[in-house]
């Protein structure tokens, strides 16, 4: 399989990087986010995107996607601590089968599939 992978400062440094194209980037993913880490098997689609994001972004995230009530996913059990949402408050169910788990406290996200 082939994997691609690559960490970033802010979303235009992922958006201009070689990653940048990849389809598990949504259009949605806030333009002050930070912290961005992304990996993506080129001929599954599977991958984890996780960001950091301010206060301002919170609710507009909270609204992009439907929310999953029950039963609640868990987190991929495959990342490392530093990839996760510390404690996730809310799970969405977003286009092309990918989840995103949200940390209001923590504003932090993880975007999967």
């Amino acid at each position: 399989s082939d994997w691609k992978a690559g960490k970033y400062s802010d979303t235009r440094a992922l958006v201009q990087s070689d990653l940048g194209k990849l389809d598990l980037i949504p259009a949605w993913l806030p333009a002050s986010a930070t912290g961005l880490k992304l990996t993506q098997n080129i001929d599954s689609g599977a991958g984890f995107l996780f960001f950091q994001f301010t206060e301002t972004d919170l609710a507009g995230l909270r609204e992009v996607c439907p929310r999953i009530l029950k039963p609640l996913p868990e987190l991929p059990k495959q990342l490392e601590a530093d990839w996760k949402p510390a404690n996730p408050d809310a799970f969405y169910l977003c286009p092309k089968n990918t989840m995103l788990a949200i940390d209001g406290k923590q504003r932090s996200a993880l975007l999967w599939r």
